[in-house]
């Protein structure tokens, strides 16, 4: 049973400045103690977020860093429904972006069980070459694609500082990128 007053807030960073990759920052409904069958409906400046997997007290947003710079105002809403009664949050985040050098994201970071590798650059039919090293220098997987995406299974590996070689088939040189695997 909730209190009388609704006492619940939005956490998460309001003001997210000049990052220099593309990262995930995490919205929460505080304090946790909200019912087991309350149930979310979160927004971004009204566009509800669909994902099933946001659906429950915390909402992971990835913020991707464009190749010009631009401030944004936005509002993260979330719509709390609990037995006899809903509530409206809000908090309103700016997103400042800077350039952004990379051609590439890599998410999450840290990650967990997979990591996702997406293509920013809008080139067509360019072929990547995408290779997970350890810290020794060793190669651990390696994907060719000519799509937007590309999936590494990581959960096998322990946790530690990994580093991603991108390469375009048009620079002799990779992108490089370092991701954590954390537990």
């Amino acid at each position: 049973m909730l209190p009388m007053q609704f006492n619940y807030t939005i956490s998460g960073a309001n003001n997210i400045k000049c990052i220099k990759s593309p990262m995930i920052v995490t919205y929460s409904i505080l304090p946790n103690t909200l019912p087991l069958n309350a149930s979310y409906l979160w927004s971004i400046d009204g566009t509800l977020v669909a994902n099933g997997s946001y659906t429950g007290p915390t909402l992971d947003v990835l913020v991707p860093n464009y190749f010009d710079e631009y401030e944004l105002s936005t509002y993260i809403r979330c719509k709390v429904t609990v037995p006899g009664a809903t509530y409206n949050l809000s908090k309103q985040v700016m997103f400042i972006h800077c350039s952004y050098p990379y051609k590439t994201i890599a998410y999450p970071n840290p990650a967990t069980n997979v990591l996702n590798v997406e293509i920013l650059d809008e080139e067509k039919n360019q072929n990547y070459d995408i290779r997970l090293y350890d810290s020794q220098g060793i190669l651990l997987r390696q994907k060719s694609t000519k799509g937007r995406k590309v999936e590494f299974n990581v959960d096998d590996l322990v946790n530690g500082i990994f580093y991603l070689h991108i390469y375009d088939g048009v620079n002799e040189n990779p992108e490089i990128q370092q991701v954590l695997i954390e537990r």
